[in-house]
């Protein structure tokens, strides 16, 4: 660990101060030695596992509240804060949008590019928009096209999911036994059936505004944790995704198939808890970007 002496230290606002990944931000942060500003929809926060020595806590509009924007930048003019960081998914798609506003009074904040955002807000859209790429995805169809026969039936794989199109629901898919007795009828068109090989990981990493991995690490999902020769191996096909899809910024992946088939099944926009567990991952996230 470097001495704080040779830390930059910064003053940061971290929203959704009472979430799992604020927590663990703000906990990180602080044991860096950063001044941190925490900031809740809810005055009256449950503060019981925070220091307020090095944090600061602050009410704020709701996330769907047009007052929500105005409101954060107020506070980092006032606070001279310089640095915002979403742990909110509900949020990032405003608080993309409004970076360019932040970034006019020299506040970064730590979203992935507005233009990626848009492109993987619908996991069917980025999925296609890969394979329109020749990037390889995991086989995946609409639940109505499996009912009416438009698509055929998923391969014979290993492992079937329902998954949500929605960013931020690969931990709720819901894994199908039997595709051939399923009843997909029943099922709506905002979860895709997707189909793979496993091993499943997921690699969590920064990415540069070229392109570039600035740092990551990666667990498996079901069974031993991945090497770090087979992390490096999947970074190459993560990043042509990233490229494709115009990402930069904090993101997850997750890879289906291992190195010799890697495939991807799902991107995670934003910061998220293994941010805060990596101090490589977490100093990349405070890294001042170049204007674009």
């Amino acid at each position: 660990m470097r001495g704080r002496d040779e830390v930059h230290l910064r003053s940061i606002l971290v929203t959704g101060a009472q979430s799992s990944t604020g927590r663990q931000i703000i906990a990180a942060l602080g044991t860096a030695g950063h001044l941190t500003h925490a900031v809740d929809g809810a005055p009256g926060m449950d503060a019981s596992r925070l220091s307020w020595v090095t944090h600061r806590r602050h009410g704020c509009p709701a996330p769907t509240s047009a007052e929500r924007i105005p409101a954060l930048l107020k506070l980092c003019l006032r606070h001279h804060i310089d640095t915002v960081i979403p742990t909110l998914g509900e949020e990032l798609a405003d608080m993309a949008a409004a970076s360019a506003m932040f970034a006019a009074h020299d506040v970064q904040v730590a979203v992935p590019d507005p233009r990626g955002l848009a492109m993987i807000a619908d996991g069917l859209y980025a999925l296609r928009a890969l394979d329109a790429r020749s990037i390889p995805t995991v086989w995946s169809s609409l639940p109505s096209e499996l009912a009416d026969g438009t698509s055929p039936g998923p391969p014979h794989t290993r492992r079937t999911l329902l998954v949500p199109r929605q960013p931020w629901s690969t931990d709720s898919a819901v894994s199908i036994f039997d595709a051939d007795d399923f009843d997909f009828a029943l099922i709506g068109d905002d979860h895709l059936v997707c189909s793979f090989e496993p091993p499943i990981w997921r690699i969590t990493l920064h990415l540069s505004a070229d392109g570039s991995a600035a740092t990551a690490t990666a667990c498996r999902l079901e069974g031993a944790p991945v090497p770090p020769s087979s992390t490096q191996a999947a970074l190459a096909h993560i990043r042509d995704a990233a490229r494709a899809l115009s990402l930069t910024g904090p993101i997850e992946v997750t890879v289906v198939g291992g190195t010799r088939d890697p495939r991807i099944l799902d991107i995670t926009p934003g910061v998220g808890p293994v941010h805060a567990q990596h101090e490589d991952l977490l100093s990349a996230i405070l890294t001042r970007q170049p204007a674009a």
